[in-house]
């Protein structure tokens, strides 16, 4: 079992996790049976990714960032530094769906990372800005490092 905790630098705020599969669009709220856990099954340098959700209250946020400490399981601690990417995910607005099972409206598409894998820097548009009663999403991607045997993990939010 891995254990996850992820800190959430901000105030007013409603936090919930789901799988990656789900798309998130602004005026999406809260579940009533929203997770904030994430179940994660992989095997040694294998991918997989899940979702944390914030949805500001009746005040808008600025500033907005999350973050994660080491991963810890039975073998001890998988470091979250090189083995969990942060992504910010934008959402592109659409004009004229594609398909009679899509809408018009704002759409989850291009992914910034909130600490790009090849220089190192930080990005600025990692921290998000949030109008009142509004959804956005942080995609993270943990990989396994060589040497983890295969499990099924969990991560607590």
């Amino acid at each position: 079992m891995i254990l996850a905790i992820l800190s959430v630098l901000i105030g007013s705020v409603t936090t919930w996790t789901t799988d990656s599969l789900h798309k998130i669009r602004p005026d999406d709220v809260m579940p009533a049976q929203a997770a904030h856990d994430v179940h994660v099954s992989a095997a040694q340098n294998e991918f997989e990714p899940f979702q944390i959700v914030l949805r500001s209250g009746r005040q808008a946020v600025n500033g907005v960032d999350v973050d994660i400490t080491d991963l810890i399981g039975n073998g001890g601690a998988i470091p979250s530094k090189p083995n969990v990417t942060i992504y910010l995910e934008k959402y592109m607005h659409v004009t004229t769906p594609s398909s009679v099972e899509s809408e018009a409206g704002d759409w989850p598409d291009a992914l910034i990372p909130r600490i790009d894998r090849y220089t190192g820097q930080r990005r600025n548009a990692s921290r998000l800005f949030f109008p009142r009663e509004k959804t956005n999403r942080y995609g993270l991607m943990s990989m396994l490092p060589v040497g983890t045997p295969p499990a099924s993990t969990k991560a607590k939010f």
